[in-house]
This record gives structure tokens, C-alpha cells and sequence, in this order.
């Protein structure tokens, strides 16, 4: 349930962001847990402050880049696909409603199969006690 309420692709304005970076920081961390993972509290935090303040240091200086050239993928995708999305939604008599309508549509059918239907489950359940026999 988690996943759909917070997945990129179901929150409004997230935009071209793919979320890298967050997946960068991730895996800079495994480095750093193997090091504290047997710390106190205090050196945990401590530790964690330390290679977070080296992250902002070395990732700043890239961080004016990073945002211009997302806002320049983002001027070349408006431009290149704009005249496409409008001639598709003529063609098929769309509106942006219907885009918005179709992902709360998605959302909610993945909602409703996110767990197994209790059948299922009882059938699983029955299965297992018999292989124990």
C-alpha cells in the first residue's frame, strides 16, 4: 500500500525526476553501516552526520548543473512531444482529465490486488497442512 500512495510515478510534480539520486545516497550509506554498525548511539548519529555533511559538500559544487540540465530536459521534452500529445488526444477525443482519471484508475485497481484474496490464502493454508501430513 505504501508503494502506491508514495511511487514516483503517483505523485503530482515530481516530474522527469527518476530518483537517482536518492539511490546514490543509498548505496554511499552501505559503506558507511558496515563502519557503525556496532557503534554507540552517539557515534552512530555522529558518524551519519559526518558522511552526510561530506555528501553536501562534494554534491553542491554538481548541484547547479544537476538542476540546469533537468530544466533543459524538460524544455526539449515539452517541445519535442507537446504537437504529439495534442494530435493524439484529437485523434482519440481525449481530454488531461481522462491522463489523470486512467493513473487514479491504475492506482486503485493495484490497491485492490495489492493483497490475495482470502481464497487463495485458505487454499495455501490447506495445501501446506497436507504436505505436513
Amino acid at each position: 500500500r505504501c508503494q502506491l500512495e508514495n511511487h514516483p510515478l503517483y505523485l503530482a510534480g515530481l516530474g522527469i525526476e527518476d530518483l537517482e539520486t536518492c539511490e546514490h545516497i543509498f548505496a554511499s550509506l552501505n559503506s558507511t553501516a558496515l563502519l557503525i554498525r556496532h557503534a554507540s548511539h552517539f557515534h552512530w548519529v555522529q558518524f551519519l552526520d559526518l558522511h552526510f555533511d561530506k555528501w553536501d559538500t562534494d554534491k553542491y559544487l554538481k548541484l547547479s548543473r544537476f538542476l540546469y540540465n533537468n530544466y533543459v530536459q524538460a524544455l526539449q521534452i515539452i517541445e519535442q512531444y507537446s504537437v504529439k500529445l495534442e494530435e493524439f488526444k484529437q485523434c482519440k477525443k481525449l481530454a488531461d482529465v481522462d491522463f489523470l482519471k486512467w493513473r487514479d484508475e491504475e492506482s486503485e485497481y493495484l490497491g485492490q490486488v495489492a493483497t490475495e484474496p482470502m481464497v487463495d490464502t485458505i487454499a495455501i493454508a490447506y495445501i501446506e497442512q497436507l504436505k505436513k501430513l
